[in-house]
């Protein structure tokens, strides 16, 4: 027996071994029959579905997949308190379960794309343990590039934040200084805006309609996004609400503060631009401007020895 086929029974058995781990050995009574008993027969039985035991312990065995998947990635990958930040960012954060198996998938189908390009090009027996290797390298980075992707996509949420908020911020002022409490003057800006500011409005005012009160709900926003402008204009507004300060003075001045901190944050990326420019330059244009210019000169000398 060969090496090859050695390692392909462990693998299975070792496959086989994790599977009946986590089948669900017992089935958890439905709800309907826990609730059933106290409401004295009130429940109508068209009213609750029926679902069938072989239904109940796949949805278990599901579950539970999809949880020890979760465990796995999650120690794979660093933990799940920066995904659960990054995604509350999102307004996905109740969806890292869901991001795990987007992983998963990300994971294997980078594997099995690296598989079917190994069996294509025609791997010998003898090159299977670098075969097994590269796959499963494949689908770390695969794994990898699905947490890039979710912290790429909050940068760019981020930026988007960052344009928004100065504008948002004067039509706040207006509302307020049109005579309308902040609360309103956050549902009007909600209701006519939209966009990344208009969401994280709308899960403020999500926020005070369960029953927290209005800043705290101000800096939940603030700590979610992480954003410097977010955070002084919270800071503001909380300190203008202690103290009875005009809160129109102080969103047209936090609007003010915005705009100008939008306008460094270009020039930075302008700045950083510029630098990515002369990279090319410096490195791929001037060696070739110096060897045409020098070229003729030595082809010149070595023709006059």
């Amino acid at each position: 027996m060969t090496q090859a086929k050695i390692f392909l029974i462990c693998m299975c058995a070792l496959g086989v071994w994790l599977i009946v781990q986590r089948v669900p050995t017992a089935t958890p009574p439905a709800l309907r029959e826990r609730v059933d008993p106290y409401l004295r027969g009130s429940v109508a039985p068209w009213a609750v579905p029926q679902v069938s035991v072989p239904t109940r312990w796949m949805s278990a065995w599901s579950s539970s997949g999809v949880s020890a998947v979760g465990r796995w990635l999650a120690v794979f990958t660093g933990g799940d308190r920066t995904v659960i930040r990054r995604l509350d960012a999102l307004g996905q954060g109740d969806a890292v379960d869901q991001f795990r198996l987007e992983q998963l998938g990300w994971g294997v189908g980078s594997a099995a794309g690296l598989g079917v390009l190994l069996v294509g090009r025609g791997v010998s027996a003898d090159d299977w343990f670098i075969a097994v290797v590269l796959i499963l390298l494949a689908a770390m980075a695969g794994i990898l590039a699905r947490d890039q992707a979710l912290s790429r996509a909050v940068q760019r949420r981020t930026e988007r934040l960052r344009a928004e908020l100065p504008t948002v911020v004067e039509m706040l002022a207006m509302a307020v200084g049109a005579g309308a409490s902040l609360t309103a003057a956050l549902e009007r800006v909600h209701e006519v805006g939209h966009g990344v500011v208009a969401s994280e409005l709308a899960r403020v005012l999500d926020d005070t309609r369960v029953g927290l009160p209005l800043v705290p709900a101000l800096q939940r926003m603030a700590s979610r996004n992480e954003l410097n402008e977010v955070s002084r204009f919270v800071e503001s507004v909380v300190v203008a609400l202690e103290r009875g300060t005009p809160l129109a003075d102080v969103l047209a001045a936090q609007a003010g503060d915005a705009r100008e901190a939008g306008r460094r944050a270009l020039i930075e990326a302008g700045g950083r631009k510029e630098i990515g420019m002369m990279f090319p330059i410096v490195f791929l244009v001037l060696p070739l401007s110096v060897l045409f210019v020098l070229f003729p000169g030595f082809y010149g000398l070595s023709l006059g020895s």
